[in-house]
């Protein structure tokens, strides 16, 4: 569960970490061997992390938990996760989902691979995607560019209204946005969700096979009902978390945002903060990627969603890593590392 701590307007600006800034390794010492650099490119410390954070590479466990998790737990595993590899203890969930994807981009070209192999793209783009006009992209790491935020950007992002001069703050979201949110939905409509269990498992059988739905219909309209109000309670919520102030007093939690954004924002501020950030605020992983098409080896250019979970290695392909394999080495009872100057007994 989210430490609601986390969701005050105050924590999205606190840098702070159990230890220090990683550009103060005099004090705090430098990481251990088997972490990495992952300098946040697009952000560069203008947002709750700093600029540069250390991680290691996955454990068996942890690899295997991430190619597992299901669809509505990504974000709260994610965000778990890379907490337990990030060297200054970092809290993940305040991470940009866009940190993120340079997080995972970083660990993988060091540890898994040079290139992405799991996209899909049309090779005449003029033409539907079909089994015909398909083919799967090999994406060289070095060809996807990160997008940085303008310069002197900071937090919060203020509008302000041009009749009453009314001032509202905002913050962009980080990953704590998606998994409150959730749980905040989840908490609030487990009794509802409990009483329809019996029409999701209709539902899901008559996806799977094609059986038809043995339900009334006012039954499957008050279930598509609350699945509604649960959609729309749940962008109320992701909205509210964006709020940071109104006429420069600052919003405290999220009672207090959703409180406002109800009954005191009109909704023009929102309209304005978002058509902001798709014109000056975009950063992060370039969708746009350049690489060889796999039929004709010409250079090409496709769009890429490059979801998170695209990023995370499978345990089961193929893949340029610079490991390198050896038979027969000498093996230690002793503890040791396995290494002898004597070399394999014949």
């Amino acid at each position: 569960m989210i430490d609601k701590d986390k969701l005050t307007s105050a924590s999205f600006f606190s840098k702070k970490t159990p230890r220090a800034d990683p550009a103060s390794s005099v004090v705090s010492g430098a990481p251990p061997a088997g972490y990495i650099p992952v300098r946040l490119t697009g952000s560069m410390g203008r947002l709750s992390a700093p600029a540069i954070l250390h991680f290691r590479n996955y454990t068996f466990a942890e690899a295997i938990e991430l190619g597992e998790m299901r669809p509505e737990n990504a974000d709260a595993t994610f965000a778990r996760i890379l907490s337990q590899m990030c060297w200054e203890k970092f809290p993940c969930e305040m991470l940009h989902r866009e940190e993120v994807k340079e997080v995972l981009l970083n660990v993988y070209a060091t540890w898994w691979g040079k290139t992405l192999d799991v996209f899909y793209y049309a090779i005449d783009e003029n033409k539907a995607l079909s089994v015909e006009n398909r083919s799967v992209a090999s994406i060289p790491l070095t060809a996807i560019r990160i997008d940085e935020l303008p310069t002197g950007f900071s937090e919060p992002i203020v509008i302000e209204e041009p009749i009453d001069h009314q001032r509202v703050g905002f913050v962009l979201p980080r990953l704590i946005n998606d998994i409150a949110a959730q749980e905040y939905i989840n908490a609030k409509y487990a009794e509802a969700d409990a009483s329809f269990s019996d029409v999701r498992v209709a539902i899901r059988m008559s996806d799977r096979d094609g059986s038809p739905l043995n339900l009334g219909s006012d039954r499957l309209e008050a279930y598509e009902d609350n699945e509604r109000r649960k959609r729309k309670e749940e962008i109320e919520v992701l909205c509210a978390l964006q709020v940071f102030s109104i006429d420069g007093r600052v919003l405290v939690d999220l009672d207090e945002k959703l409180d406002a954004l109800q009954h005191r924002l009109p909704a023009n501020f929102f309209s304005e903060y978002s058509a902001e950030r798709k014109k000056n605020l975009r950063f992060g992983v370039n969708e746009l990627v350049t690489f060889s098409c796999s039929i004709t080896h010409q250079p090409i250019t496709r769009r890429f969603p490059f979801r998170l979970a695209n990023l995370v290695p499978t345990m089961d392909r193929p893949r340029d890593s610079g490991y390198i394999v050896s038979f027969g080495g000498a093996i230690s009872m002793d503890g040791g590392d396995g290494r002898s100057d004597a070399g394999p007994s014949r």
